[in-house]
């Protein structure tokens, strides 16, 4: 038993450690190569690699991802940005609508779990044609922008199921250490 999740742990951590080179045979829609999106020619990213995860309307507009500047778009109406810093999958921004509802695009593909805050206040997200976050701001409402990734309920409700589960399977191996 305990050989197994030994093997198991060490070919999980030994694939992290193994740099697998990029290869430029899969054309995507509009040829856009997938280090152009992610900005290196060798690397292994886990999950997405080939954009086989991407949402519909994101994968359809591969090239709008690769050639995107990361940072808020103003899709409608008017809108004055400030401040703005991202990082990873955290964004913050001063922002102030004009006289007219806004629509922004955040340089996040749209995945469930986003939350928007506008001074802690959250606002209900949408995809954007592109297949990027977005939300609507109401007209003159200004304040701090606030932009994370939380995951959905059942995400975090399945990560308390793990830690419950790796607390049992500890309180498991001590318990017939002791006895055996």
């Amino acid at each position: 038993m305990y050989g197994i999740l030994t093997l198991i742990c060490l070919l999980y951590i030994s694939s992290k450690l193994v740099n697998i080179p990029y290869s430029d045979k899969v054309q995507e829609p509009e040829k856009v190569s997938i280090h152009a999106i992610t900005g290196q020619n060798n690397e292994w990213i886990p999950g997405m690699g080939r954009l086989e995860y991407l949402p519909k309307k994101a994968y359809n507009h591969t090239f709008y991802i690769a050639t995107r500047k990361p940072k808020i778009e103003i899709l409608k109406g008017t809108c004055h940005v400030q401040e703005e810093v991202k990082v990873g999958s955290h964004l913050t921004a001063k922002i102030q609508a004009g006289a007219e509802n806004a629509e922004v695009e955040f340089p996040f593909i749209y995945y469930l779990g986003y939350t928007v805050r506008l001074d802690g206040m959250i606002l209900e997200t949408f995809e954007t044609e592109n297949g990027f976050l977005g939300c609507s701001i109401e007209a003159n409402e200004q304040g701090v922008l606030e932009v994370d990734y939380t995951g959905t309920n059942w995400m975090n409700f399945s990560k308390i199921i793990a830690i419950f589960a790796w607390i049992g399977y500890i309180v498991y191996v001590l318990k017939n250490r002791k006895d055996g």
